[in-house]
């Protein structure tokens, strides 16, 4: 046997202590990561597309889970360089596996976030009008700007359109100040 060789299992148990070092839970090609407010909105800034959408949702949540394959599919319609989806769950610790096997049966990989921190502080920086309840829906323009936002079940088509309202109006903002 050659000493190098490494075993699956001693593969993953390695995983696994590298994701409980950096605070990240690894599920396959998933890594759901802490995210605290201010971390949030370094993300959404960093995000090369006019509006971020970012969801709200817990796995308990039954008018989240109801509305989630609605946010799947405009994800998947949009143009990046117009929009682009978020998800932050707002689970408890002990309910990340189950939020972790909705996401899998929603083909969600890559990184998706849980919110780190007390609630309080958390919705507050998020939109101090927020009153905690989810699903919640924000919405960011290009700077990192909140634009939207909503608490409550929302179809496709209501959230296209209030992404489209808002990228015309934000256009016709940067149209109307380059114009001076």
């Amino acid at each position: 046997m050659n000493r190098f060789s490494t075993s699956p299992r001693l593969l993953l148990i390695g995983m696994l202590a590298l994701a409980a070092c950096t605070g990240q839970e690894p599920v396959g090609d998933l890594v759901i990561e802490p995210v605290s407010a201010e971390e949030l909105m370094d993300e959404v800034r960093a995000i090369d597309s006019d509006i971020v959408v970012v969801n709200f949702w817990a796995s308990w949540c039954l008018p989240c889970r109801a509305e989630f394959p609605e946010f799947i599919r405009f994800s998947e319609e949009a143009d990046p360089g117009e929009a682009q989806v978020r998800f932050v769950s707002i689970d408890f610790e002990e309910d990340l596996p189950h939020a972790a096997e909705f996401l899998r049966e929603h083909g969600i990989s890559g990184t998706t976030f849980v919110k780190d921190g007390k609630d309080g502080p958390f919705i507050s920086a998020i939109y101090s009008e927020w009153s905690g309840a989810i699903p919640a829906t924000a919405l960011y323009d290009r700077d990192g700007d909140l634009v939207g936002f909503w608490e409550g079940i929302v179809t496709y088509d209501q959230l296209a359109e209030r992404v489209r309202t808002v990228r015309q109006s934000t256009e016709s903002v940067s149209t109307n100040s380059t114009s001076l």
